[in-house]
């Protein structure tokens, strides 16, 4: 399951095709108006929680509690004042089918096998070139993430999501350009 450089190519053309970014849900064709009080409700969450020193795990957990706090009241109360639980999905109340669960595993066993054959050939030594720049990066990623929060992450992650496209949208024959320079 070697990957060539071909195959590479194919992704990025599909990456950067108006076929993918027409189905992306990143790409906004529509009143930017939304997207901004969005971008913005999430930059004041982000800066809230930087600001008083709330770790993401620690925020994760008390919206958990709070939710299992909350349906637990609604269930003692709800009898009484003739309001029934809301109508949980399928999955929470007989679980997983059998004919779903082979359907996902067959969709995701070649991906999970070439992550496999990569890491095997990582560790290995096979590919002495990819096990030295992959050992140096992760070097490189842990000296900066010891200095930055994972909440401080996420935000750079939704930043990048609702922008990085954008600016491709708007300038992608200067981009294309420079991307053909380096060929």
């Amino acid at each position: 399951m070697e990957e060539s450089a071909e195959d590479w190519g194919r992704v990025r053309r599909y990456v950067f095709s108006s076929r993918f970014r027409s189905s992306s849900v990143v790409w906004i064709k529509f009143d930017p108006a939304p997207l901004l009080r969005t971008v913005a409700a999430i930059s004041a969450l982000f800066f809230g929680l930087h600001v008083y020193k709330y770790q993401m795990l620690s925020v994760v957990a008390l919206a958990l509690s709070v939710t299992v706090a909350t349906f637990l009241a609604w269930s003692l109360v709800g009898s009484f004042v003739n309001r029934p639980l809301p109508a949980f999905p399928r999955v929470l109340t007989e679980g997983i089918q059998e004919a779903e669960a082979r359907r996902v595993v067959e969709k995701t066993l070649p991906y999970v096998n070439k992550t496999l054959a990569f890491a095997h050939r990582i560790l290995s030594g096979k590919d002495a070139f990819m096990s030295i720049a992959l050992s140096v990066g992760l070097f490189f990623a842990s000296r900066v993430l010891a200095t930055v929060s994972l909440l401080g992450l996420v935000y750079a992650a939704v930043v990048v999501v609702f922008t990085v496209p954008k600016v491709y949208d708007m300038h992608h024959a200067d981009i294309d350009g420079a991307i053909n320079l380096f060929r």
